[in-house]
């Protein structure tokens, strides 16, 4: 039951991030130029490289606290997250320096139009601090992860987006557009989720009490080093998915590399789809493992691979065999030349 209500819960904010891509993209090229366009993914892009060192925490802190909470063992759960926060934010204010630094000397790095350069800048700037908001908060995703009910954490995936396309139209009504808004209204929304994300965390587990006694060197130190083969996946991440547009910046120019960044929203959706899915089998894998049952996990591992994979082929084969019409239609005549391009 609980299976079924995440699923739903996850496929209507899935299909509700498609329907405002489909919506913003164009709106947003038109708007601002497909010139301009390029930077608002390829600054995230940037400041997405700095994960390589938060996710060695972040991507570990829910599993051990779920595990050991599983196992009734509070106390110990409770050492985790509490030391995962002051962690994060002592982390967060060591990384102020180096992503003040990208903002100041990215024309160092990639290809800046003058007229866009002071923009970037300040983009670059508020996602630093959306970048720190959200390694903060992950910390709060264990609430709904331990309790299994992911359906709290896709409605409030929903509402950010919505309050993040809100905040982009009113902006955009009300001052001249320019990029930084975008990421002004994404912060927005983080910060609207965040509010949300504490609420239910502590509906969910009341128990949880950060304590400076539970703060301890070793218990960080092994979250640190149980994540840190996850900072290495992490590299191989963003050197196969996210230098691509990059990599378009220096070698083509802004303006190829702003036609790259809206071609690829969809295979973008595609990849959030599949780790949308997959999430939603890691709490009861999670399970399995708290109570010994590796038959049982290897049982159900098996048979989310094989859902997840059936899920995503057919939207992959429609993007593709329909490539062309769906970019005519999309965001133009001039676009469809590089269906191609979708296919790959």
């Amino acid at each position: 039951m609980k299976f079924t209500i995440n699923f739903s819960a996850n496929v209507v904010a899935f299909l509700l991030s498609v329907f405002l891509s489909v919506w913003m993209t164009p709106f947003i090229v038109k708007t601002l130029g497909v010139e301009a366009f390029g930077f608002v993914h390829l600054t995230q892009n940037v400041i997405n490289y700095f994960s390589i060192i938060t996710v060695a925490l972040s991507s570990v802190v829910v599993r051990f606290f779920s595990v050991a909470a599983h196992r009734g063992k509070l106390e110990e759960a409770n050492g985790y997250l509490s030391n995962y926060l002051a962690a994060s934010v002592i982390l967060s204010l060591l990384l102020f320096l180096p992503l003040t630094g990208a903002a100041f000397f990215i024309e160092t790095f990639i290809n800046v139009p003058a007229a866009l350069l002071a923009d970037v800048r300040l983009s670059i700037l508020i996602g630093s601090v959306l970048f720190v908001l959200t390694f903060f908060m992950a910390g709060f995703a264990t609430g709904p992860f331990y309790a299994n009910r992911l359906y709290i954490s896709s409605s409030i995936q929903a509402v950010q987006m919505l309050v993040r396309v809100l905040c982009v139209l009113v902006l955009f009504t009300c001052f001249t557009p320019e990029i930084w808004q975008i990421q002004l209204a994404a912060l927005v929304g983080a910060g609207a989720a965040a509010v949300l994300s504490v609420y239910f965390f502590k509906k969910l587990i009341p128990w949880f009490s950060f304590r400076m006694k539970d703060l301890s060197f070793q218990t960080s130190k092994k979250l640190f080093q149980a994540g840190a083969w996850s900072s290495v996946n992490q590299i191989g991440v963003l050197l196969f998915l996210q230098i691509d547009l990059l990599t378009a910046n220096m070698m083509l120019g802004a303006s190829e590399a702003g036609k790259y960044a809206a071609i690829i929203q969809f295979p973008l959706l595609l990849r959030s789809l599949a780790g949308t899915l997959a999430s939603l089998f890691a709490p009861v894998i999670t399970s399995y493992y708290s109570k010994g049952d590796m038959e049982g996990l290897v049982k159900y591992a098996n048979q989310a691979v094989r859902l997840n994979g059936l899920l995503l082929a057919l939207p992959a084969a429609l993007l593709g065999g329909l490539a062309v019409p769906f970019l005519t239609i999309w965001l133009g005549p001039a676009f469809a030349q590089l269906a191609p391009l979708l296919y790959i």
